[in-house]
């Protein structure tokens, strides 16, 4: 079976439909802030645990802010934030739970 679907649209208008989905990998290449909150709020719970959420854009400011930002990871998912692991441009987040 095909194991790859591609999804068509802005992330705010088709993400929220996809929460209901179990990924087992995401890889991130989103320039903007929002973008990457709007990703993370969206996939994060849709991650099976142990699998990996990546970005590459690891070695941005903003994206670091997203990846620790304690209290976007309280309010938004009831913990704190993963260890953000980054090695040049790519990063990652592993889900525990």
């Amino acid at each position: 079976g095909d194991c790859v679907t591609f999804v068509r649209g802005w992330f705010e208008e088709t993400l929220p439909a996809l929460r209901n989905r179990r990924f087992v990998l995401a890889f991130l290449d989103v320039d903007l802030y929002e973008s990457l909150v709007c990703c993370i709020r969206n996939i994060w719970p849709a991650l099976a645990p142990g699998c990996k959420l990546f970005s590459h854009e690891a070695n941005h400011d903003l994206t670091i802010k997203a990846f620790t930002d304690r209290e976007f990871w309280l309010r938004e998912f009831g913990q704190a934030p993963p260890e953000f692991v980054r090695v040049g441009f790519l990063g990652y987040v592993q889900k525990s739970r």
